[in-house]
């Protein structure tokens, strides 16, 4: 996709985005019901069980392509938003804040920001629905274990941000600190100007996109290991029609401070006709590959409602959605 195509995109989600986002503009997210973590849970079906035991390693996706680019268009929108409304900022620094994003955005899509997802929750609907409907594993991960694996240099761990304003302060506590050193919206590629806005902007939106989700997806409960390094070997594979680009994380760190034990559980998700079997195929698996796993345990959800999955449709129809559903709940 070329950024003309791209641009034309979050062009037209931006409208649907202002009004979408009215129902979370003064809405906090509080996650202390939360309990505190030693885990957290990687959601993903047979096929991803037996590529993270037989490989070592885990799937690290570029979130540009996240559901139909929605999690692309919504960070696009959000930041592009945070600097139109922004009151602080005059009229010609938000043209010139406006114009350094878009370059960003659109010209280096996709981006090298690759990012691994995990829920706070071992076994809830959300994760379900959205990552594993059918025949699905909840692999509950050592948290501190993981850390191992990011360096806080190039590589990041941490809960995704859902509050609509924590979202935008973080925003613009990147751009303000460009706005006062650069003058001009359009910067020469390869000037001085051009390396600040590299260093004080891109590098920390990269990093912060990883953490940027809507916030209708709060129940998701999302931990995500974020890895922005242009040096990772970069690999794709086709899903609904569209080359995905990702990168694999070792977790051979990982494994040396677990001794081995890659799973501290797994929950085997709906249905519940074929438990046994499922994990004792798993337990094959983890002895071929010399691991061990802490427990097993049986989802509680429900089969039918793990397999209702959101409505479809482009990213662009489903702010359209959302909004008319607010609207109507609103006039009721």
């Amino acid at each position: 996709m070329n950024p003309s195509e791209l641009s034309l995109q979050v062009d037209r989600a931006l409208g649907p985005f202002h009004h979408f986002i009215e129902q979370y503009r003064n809405t906090a997210f509080d996650f202390s019901a939360l309990p505190v973590a030693n885990q957290c849970n990687h959601y993903t079906d047979e096929d991803g069980v037996f590529g993270i035991c037989d490989e070592k390693s885990l799937i690290a996706a570029n979130p540009c392509y996240n559901s139909l680019s929605e999690e692309f268009l919504y960070y696009s929108c959000m930041i592009i938003s945070s600097i139109r409304e922004c009151s602080e900022f005059t009229d010609s620094e938000k043209i010139r804040a406006e114009a350094w994003v878009r370059r960003f955005l659109l010209e280096r899509f996709p981006m090298n920001v690759f990012v691994v997802s995990f829920c706070l929750v071992p076994d809830t609907l959300s994760g379900w629905r959205t990552y594993a409907p059918v025949d699905g594993y909840s692999l509950g991960f050592n948290l501190q274990a993981l850390k191992k694996l990011v360096n806080e240099k190039d590589s990041f761990s941490g809960r995704v941000y859902y509050d609509y304003r924590v979202q935008g302060e973080k925003i613009l506590d990147k751009v303000k600190k460009v706005l006062p050193f650069v003058a001009d919206a359009e910067v020469e590629s390869g000037s001085e100007a051009d390396m600040l806005i590299e260093r004080r902007l891109y590098m920390p939106i990269s990093k912060l996109i990883g953490f940027l989700k809507n916030p209708r997806l709060s129940d998701e409960n999302e931990f995500r290991l974020v890895f922005l390094s242009p040096h990772l070997t970069k690999y794709t594979r086709r899903r609904d029609g569209i080359v995905n680009p990702y990168t694999k994380i070792s977790l051979e760190p990982y494994l040396l401070k677990t001794s081995s034990r890659i799973f501290d559980t797994v929950h085997i998700g709906p249905p519940r006709d074929n438990f046994m079997e499922r994990r004792n195929a798993i337990e094959h698996l983890l002895q071929a590959n010399q691991l061990t796993c802490g427990g097993w345990h049986q989802s509680d959800v429900p089969y039918q409602e793990s397999r209702s999955r959101r409505s479809g449709g482009s990213p662009i129809a489903r702010m359209s959605v959302l909004h008319s559903e607010f609207t109507d709940s609103q006039r009721r």
